[in-house]
């Protein structure tokens, strides 16, 4: 099976193959790990994919946890807070 696209989506789904024991090529435009993040954040059942994929413990050395982000609509009005200030 080949996967093009080494973005967060390719390399997860490779991951998983991987623990399934199918075999997969993973394929990218680039030579090169980006200087740059594709991936900004990731919820609990993101969490919970990783951690079927083998990948999680890895992943928790670069995570910043609880940082407080929004979802704006286009004029800015604010949708919803993540995590709540609330909590």
């Amino acid at each position: 099976m080949a996967i093009v696209g080494a973005g967060p989506v390719g390399c997860t789904v490779a991951n998983l193959l991987g623990v399934y024991g199918i075999e997969a090529m993973l394929i990218d435009r680039s030579e090169d790990i980006l200087p740059y993040p594709r991936a900004v954040g990731m919820d609990d059942e993101a969490l919970r994919v990783f951690q079927i994929a083998g990948v999680a413990e890895a992943l928790l050395d670069d995570v910043i946890q609880n940082v407080f982000a929004a979802d704006v609509y286009r004029e800015g009005r604010i949708v919803r807070r993540h995590p709540s200030r609330d909590a």
